[in-house]
């Protein structure tokens, strides 16, 4: 009786272990799961292995596969069971993948699943792992083996708040970021030689055990300082973004890029850095800054500082130099003779010697306290921008390759262009013109002269002009016929008595206020929607033939009616101080269009929507409730009383009476003068 229960125990133990493991052969070593919007589709998904393994589709089919690669089948289930713990290579990018799970794949060397949609991943039980990249999921979650062989791990843009690869002492390379990471644990990684963090929102980062470390790429961060004493092998750093007061980099005697722009620097210390190559320091507190121990400098931003103080020293490679923005006084730019590309603008300088650096392409010194410039010595000069300075006097003899002249706001009373064949752009208002020789410009599209002392201007030899600014000048006349291009043209407040119709039938934008007009014909415009005429002598104006008009400024002459009938796209008109009786007023009101559906917006919030028809004989009864009923805004000023006023008898402008009648010095009562009523 007892050996037949022994029996019976013993065969019921095997039957037991016999089902264990049979069980153990049924669990997957790994599970990929797709979204239930897949069943149904064709999935591609890329497997590697040492031999045979099986994939279940979702069927409850193994199909055996020899070695792998990428494999394709319909998938029946959201799960892909995948048997065989010899699994080397998994490559499913792109694969909508909602979940990796790995239950035993110890052989394991390759996992790349970027661009799905994980939200948490386990491989510790992937001991032997060495490249892993999880970049651009909705990780929240990865948990890392202990002791991993782990040589790159790529987990960028996603949303993990901490990352620990101390147990990963193989680890060569980290890309961590764009994520929500304040910690990142590195430990002794004395293989790590690149780490990539940045736009995260780390604090502080303890980079003591990472002595090979070569690239350190930190920007956009929440650091307030670091340590880089223990890594003399870095060759790249960049802490751009951060909360860093100061900065020492003595210890990386080998660093060759260097970018901390955008903190709170107020000192940083470069020890001797013989191979430093590009310096990015703008957008810091630093008062002083000392390069003269970087003899390979290339390029340095030191912009928006607050320097008084820089020393250069030999920079024989140096062809960026962009300080704009600090307080310097002068720069020494003796050693730099192979620059470019000079950006000092917004500072104090008063003087700059350019000497020596004959391939000076851009110099940018606007807004300084420059009494004199000579760039005689920079044949290759492209762009020079110096507004707003003192300059008398600018010599550009032998500057073929000038493009942008760009000279406002300085005490300039003649300029010859004629040496610079190349001009695109030439801005020169602002200053004591009074000659400009332009000479033969093909390429010129862009003039600038507005507030001068221009009695005459040639623009003959400018073909391709497409804006011409000349306002504020003594111009009684100028030739346009040549200028076909031209889309603006601004000639207000000059002495032009006639404007002669030219041939730019692409003419957009045109000022002539402030002249003395008494007829034009702008007959030849059709695209013209800027139409500024005001201050001048006019009586008649016919714009029928410009239906584009949206802006129009006809104030101040001696109109006594205008039709505006064929201008259905008017959305601001100014045309106070003319002679228009309540009859006239009321019909320009009635055929103007309705601007309430009108955006304002910066372009036309001068002058959109608004109606000015002041100070004329009909403004006190005009229909100006039809006006404000189709959304326009009025003023409608009368002056009050009728007194005299600064106008002369003898002045050589046009007075009329009450009639509309042209009226001489011996007339005697009330008149009108440039739209205001006077007593003679």
């Amino acid at each position: 009786m007892k050996r037949m229960f022994k029996s019976v125990l013993l065969g019921a133990l095997a039957s037991a272990c016999l089902s264990v493991h049979a069980q153990e052969r049924d669990k997957p070593d790994m599970l990929l799961v797709f979204p239930e919007t897949l069943v149904g589709d064709n999935v591609e998904i890329g497997i590697a292995s040492t031999s045979t393994f099986q994939l279940d589709w979702g069927d409850g089919v193994r199909r055996d596969y020899d070695y792998g690669g990428y494999l394709s089948n319909t998938l029946m289930d959201d799960t892909l069971r995948v048997y065989g713990s010899n699994i080397r290579m998994l490559h499913a990018d792109k694969r909508s993948l909602t979940s990796v799970v790995i239950n035993n794949e110890p052989d394991m060397d390759v996992i790349k699943v970027p661009n799905n949609n994980l939200a948490d991943l386990d491989v510790s039980m992937c001991p032997s792992l060495s490249i892993l990249d999880v970049a651009n999921n909705g990780l929240r979650s990865l948990v890392l083996g202990s002791k991993m062989l782990l040589e790159v791990l790529s987990v960028g843009s996603n949303k993990l708040s901490a990352i620990d690869v101390s147990g990963c002492g193989s680890l060569d390379m980290l890309i961590a970021f764009d994520n929500e990471l304040t910690s990142v644990g590195l430990g002794n990684n004395s293989k790590l030689t690149g780490i990539y963090v940045e736009k995260n929102k780390i604090g502080g980062l303890d980079l003591s055990g990472c002595e090979a470390l070569k690239v350190l790429s930190a920007e956009d961060n929440e650091l307030s300082s670091i340590d880089l004493s223990g890594n003399p092998a870095l060759e790249t750093l960049l802490v751009e973004h951060n909360r860093l007061s100061s900065l020492d980099v003595s210890a990386s005697a080998g660093l060759k890029e260097l970018n901390a722009a955008n903190n709170e620097l107020s000192s940083i210390s470069l020890g001797t850095k013989l191979a430093l190559e590009s310096l990015r320091l703008n957008g810091n507190k630093l008062q002083a800054l000392d390069v003269s121990d970087c003899g390979a400098l290339k390029s340095l931003f030191a912009y928006d500082n607050e320097l008084s103080s820089m020393v250069l020293g030999i920079k024989s490679a140096m062809s960026t130099l962009h300080v704009a923005g600090n307080r310097l006084r002068s720069v020494d730019l003796s050693g730099c003779g192979a620059l470019t590309t000079l950006i000092a603008d917004n500072n104090e300088l008063t003087q700059v010697d350019l000497g020596g650096i004959s391939g000076l392409e851009v110099l940018y010194v606007h807004n300084n306290n420059l009494g004199a410039l000579d760039v005689s010595g920079c044949r290759a000069l492209r762009k020079l921008n110096a507004d707003n300075n003192e300059l008398q006097a600018l010599d550009l003899k032998g500057k073929p390759s000038l493009v942008l002249l760009s000279v406002r706001g300085n005490k300039l009373r003649s300029i010859d262009m004629s040496g610079c064949g190349s001009l695109e752009e030439v801005h020169a208002d602002g200053n004591e013109l009074a000659t400009v020789e332009m000479g033969i410009q093909p390429l010129l599209t862009w003039l600038t002269l507005d507030g001068n002392k221009l009695a005459s201007l040639d623009v003959s030899y400018c073909g391709s002009l497409e804006e011409l600014h000349a306002a504020g000048n003594e111009l009684e006349s100028i030739d346009l016929s040549n200028n076909n291009a031209l889309v603006i043209l601004s000639l207000n407040n000059n002495k032009l008595a006639q404007f002669p119709p030219i041939g730019a039938s692409d003419l957009m934008q045109l000022g002539l206020s402030g002249n003395r007009l008494s007829s034009i014909d702008l007959a030849g415009y059709p695209y013209l929607y800027q139409l500024e005429l005001a201050s001048n002598e006019l009586s008649v104006l016919d714009i029928s033939q410009n239906s584009e008009i949206e802006w129009l400024a006809v104030e101040n002459n001696r109109l006594a009616d205008l039709d505006i009938t064929g201008n259905a796209g008017l959305t601001g008109l100014s045309m106070q101080g003319n002679l228009m009786g309540k009859e006239q007023i009321d019909a320009v009101i009635h055929s103007l269009p309705d601007v309430t559906g009108v955006t304002i917006h910066e372009f036309n919030k001068a002058y959109a929507r608004k109606l000015n028809i002041s100070d004329m004989p009909g403004t006190s009864s005009a229909d100006v409730a039809s006006a404000v009923a189709k959304g326009w805004e009025v003023t409608a000023d009368v002056a009050d009383g009728i007194k005299a006023t600064d106008v002369k008898r003898d002045e050589p402008d046009g007075v009329y009476n009450l009639g509309g009648v042209r009226v001489g010095n011996g007339y005697k009562g009330i008149v009108i003068s440039r739209g205001k009523k006077v007593v003679w």
